[in-house]
């Protein structure tokens, strides 16, 4: 029997030497449920002896939905695997997207998370560890609004930290704001919506943060084809080298307002593919432009065709507005 044991350091210690593929132990062992990739402070692993063997460990997040190792004969250890003493925080910032290529680290170019860690280590003086992001944005897109997860260890100046993550300085990231939050917070587990906004111009005015288009010569069937977005649908053909198993996504949300100086696009729903709010609203210009027929863009929408749609709009129009948070 695979037997998880307390090491006297607030850490319980079992694990597969891959740490990337969390496997089942046996009939009478420990099973491991629904991660990938998980960070642990340290792991051991005992297999029927008193012996215990030091394996590997990778610097990436705790997924959230492991929440402990389930006995197979009923019990539970919740907090396996993690430093219980850990100080975990929540991350709030906007960022200029023209400033950054994307939010991964990219060697020698710079990033959201690259910045976002050089601030985050300099106020905390130590690694702020297993950073991840709610939002992966592209390269040029810009953020009112997203959150980040990460965590210190002790000791730790928790006041003084917080103030020197929010003065401003010239690195590109907005309104950075770290809070104190629960164990179990994780970047990736807290939404339940994005709000994405794009903007066109259509006054042939330069704006740094718009896409300039000519006006719409059929507006009405702009408006109709973004009230056949809303819902539940598979937007294969509304995605770009998409890896998602799943692409159906609900939205909620797209709302076009116009005035003289050119339309708003908002679109808000519970996930979206890879360059799928710039595809969509490439579309909405299309159709709007009579460069592309309503009735193709609905069939693609309905049939889940895998392509088909114009080009991304550039990404310099779109901004993350806002997370919409779970409830608690």
């Amino acid at each position: 029997m695979v037997e998880a044991r307390d090491d006297q350091q607030g850490r319980v210690r079992v694990f597969p030497d891959d740490l990337r593929r969390m496997k089942d132990f046996g009939q009478d062992g420990l099973q491991v449920h629904g991660a990938h990739e998980p960070e642990v402070d340290a792991v051991l692993l005992q297999r029927g002896s008193s012996e215990w063997t030091e394996v590997k460990t990778y610097d990436h997040a705790l997924d959230p939905r492991l929440n402990g190792i389930d006995c197979i004969h009923g019990g539970t250890l919740p907090w396996a695997m993690a430093r219980l003493d850990r100080l975990q925080y929540l991350i709030s910032l906007g960022y200029d997207g023209s400033r950054f290529y994307g939010i991964p680290n990219q060697p020698g170019y710079p990033t959201v998370s690259v910045v976002l860690r050089a601030r985050l280590e300099a106020a905390a003086g130590q690694r702020a560890r297993a950073l991840n992001f709610t939002a992966r944005t592209d390269r040029g897109v810009h953020a009112e609004e997203n959150l980040a997860t990460c965590w210190f260890l002790p000791p730790f100046d928790a006041s003084g930290f917080e103030r020197a993550v929010a003065v401003d300085r010239p690195d590109g990231l907005l309104n950075v704001v770290a809070s104190p939050t629960d164990f179990h917070t994780h970047a990736r587990n807290i939404s339940q919506g994005k709000w994405y906004r794009y903007r066109l111009r259509t006054d042939r005015v330069d704006d740094s943060r718009a896409w300039s288009v000519a006006p719409p010569s059929d507006l009405q069937s702009m408006y109709r084809l973004a009230e056949a977005m809303v819902g539940r649908h598979d937007f294969s053909a509304y995605s770009y080298k998409c890896a998602s198993p799943n692409r159906v996504k609900r939205i909620d949300r797209v709302e076009l307002s116009h005035d003289t100086t050119g339309i708003t696009v908002d679109i808000e729903g519970d996930g979206f593919l890879r360059h799928m709010v710039r595809k969509m609203v490439a579309t909405l210009v299309a159709v709007g432009a009579a460069e592309f027929d309503l009735q193709e863009a609905l069939n693609l929408l309905h049939s889940g065709a895998p392509r088909g749609t114009p080009r991304s709009a550039p990404a310099h129009g779109l901004t993350l507005m806002a997370i919409r948070r779970q409830r608690q």
